[in-house]
């Protein structure tokens, strides 16, 4: 079974808030996983691995400590990818990617902050180097080599610029995420929906009412 980008888009943003983020993280979530699956990758799972983690509740609200050459969080605990990306793109006219670049640690799903060195890449002109806990990747404004994914365990992160050129090869047009993914980020948007009752149905709610017309 494939899907459209757009559904992708709407079925992440329900399940992130499913899962108990706010509806502007959502939102983020939902981007940064149709940016991934744009690029061949597998966004639908690498938000799925985020939502389920056992650790979600406590990633969701990790507060971070900025310097301009590392940040961490205040727990010594992992991040949430999206709080640090969503950071990173905030912060993007003043960051210093020259030299060692910047250092975050450690990363929840790091593979989600992805979406987010490609939309500086793509800002800047100019493409980065992306190290994630040894899995290291270039990235430019419309595309990730090598394009696979770093695992979901909490991980470093390390950005600076590069001068590496690439390919950016034919931008996916349809998302095959496996059946089980996709079950889950339905089951967690399910959260969202408000429960059916006798008055909403009266009001003709719900598609178990005879056809009148």
């Amino acid at each position: 079974m494939s899907y459209a980008l757009n559904e992708v888009q709407a079925l992440a943003r329900k399940a992130a808030r499913g899962a108990g983020y706010s509806w502007s993280l959502s939102d983020e979530a939902a981007r940064a996983t149709k940016t991934l699956t744009s690029m061949g990758l597998d966004g639908c799972a690498c938000l799925v691995a985020l939502l389920t983690s056992k650790d979600v509740a406590r990633v969701r609200t990790a507060r971070m400590s900025i310097a301009p050459q590392r940040w961490r969080s205040t727990d010594a605990g992992p991040l949430c990818p999206l709080q640090v990306g969503t950071a990173l793109w905030d912060r993007q006219a003043s960051l210093d990617l020259t030299g060692a670049g910047l250092e975050i640690a450690p990363v929840m799903c790091p593979g989600l902050v992805l979406p987010y060195a490609v939309q500086i890449a793509r800002h800047w002109g100019t493409p980065l180097w992306v190290d994630i806990g040894g899995h290291a990747c270039s990235v430019s404004g419309s595309a990730v080599r090598p394009a696979t994914l770093p695992p979901p365990d909490p991980a470093p992160i390390r950005l600076r610029r590069s001068d590496t050129a690439l390919d950016p090869g034919q931008p996916a047009r349809r998302a095959k995420p496996a059946p089980s993914t996709w079950a889950t980020l339905e089951r967690l948007a399910h959260r969202t929906y408000a429960p059916a009752t006798a008055a909403s149905r009266a009001k003709g709610a719900g598609g178990d009412l005879p056809d009148t017309d």
